[in-house]
């Protein structure tokens, strides 16, 4: 798997392999890239995660995932 951060402060260090939902929450980074392989060596799903903005303006962190098969999902973490 590799983690991308996206808008990281300079200062900014994470050591998982799991989205810093708090971090993205307090502004830390903007988001999150998260790349997995197969066996094979080929890409196998998409992760980001990231602040999503509503119609009335608020935010909530959530993911938008690209899964093997091409569909796709993702959840709210608030």
């Amino acid at each position: 798997m590799w983690r991308y951060d996206f808008g990281a402060q300079a200062d900014y260090l994470y050591g998982g392999l799991n989205a810093d939902v708090e971090g993205i929450r307090r502004g830390d980074l903007e988001a999150q890239l998260f790349i997995n392989w197969n066996s094979s060596g080929q890409v196998d799903r998409y992760e980001l995660w990231s602040i999503a903005v509503s119609g009335n303006g608020t935010g909530s962190v959530s993911s938008y995932i690209v899964y093997p098969d091409g569909s796709i999902g993702g959840s709210a973490a608030d």
